[in-house]
């Protein structure tokens, strides 16, 4: 669980790595060790699902997205 949530927050506060997962998610998910119910997650977008992984209770599934990066 601690792979999920240090990519949701790694993602906010980095535009590189947001471009990388834009293009390559599997590799940087790889990259921050999620399972594979985490990744399947992901991949589907089942905000329910990725917020019960995580422990985070404010996602949003909405497309607007606060960066630190900005």
């Amino acid at each position: 669980m601690a792979g999920l949530n240090e990519l949701l927050k790694a993602l906010g506060a980095s535009a590189e790595l947001e471009a990388r997962y834009g293009h390559d998610p599997e590799a940087v998910m790889e990259q921050f060790g999620l399972s594979e119910d985490e990744k399947a997650a992901l991949r589907s977008g089942d905000m329910e699902r990725i917020k019960a992984l995580s422990g985070c209770s404010e996602l949003s599934s909405s497309n607007t997205t606060f960066k630190s990066y900005d």
